[in-house]
C-alpha cells in the first residue's frame, strides 16, 4: 500500500483505535490530505495525542513520543502543549 500515491487517508471511528499503534502504520502512507473522524471525545493520553498529531502533520514537523517518554514529561503541562498543537488541526 505504501507504493500507491494516496490522495487522501481518511480514518473513521478514530476514538476506537489504539492510536499509537494504528497511526504508526497509517502515517507511512504518502498522502497530501489526512482526516480523522471522532464520534466521542478524545481521551487525555499524551502518547495517543502525539501520534495523532504526527499522523496529521503531512510536513512531518512533529514526532510522536513513546510511552517511556510520556512518563518523563510533566503530564498536565505536556498534555496542554499537545492539545494546543492539536487545535491547529481541528475544525
Amino acid at each position: 500500500m505504501k507504493s500507491l500515491d494516496w490522495e487522501a487517508v481518511i480514518v473513521d471511528e478514530g476514538q476506537r483505535l489504539k492510536l499509537s499503534k494504528v497511526f504508526h502504520h497509517l502515517e507511512q502512507l504518502p498522502a497530501e490530505f489526512r482526516l480523522v473522524l471522532f464520534h466521542e471525545q478524545l481521551k487525555d493520553n499524551t502518547s495517543d495525542i502525539s501520534h495523532l498529531i504526527a499522523f496529521l502533520d503531512t510536513e512531518k514537523e512533529s514526532q510522536p513520543i513513546d510511552e517511556f517518554e510520556e512518563q518523563q514529561h510533566d503530564s498536565s503541562e505536556h498534555l496542554g502543549l499537545l492539545k494546543n498543537k492539536l487545535s491547529e488541526y481541528i475544525v
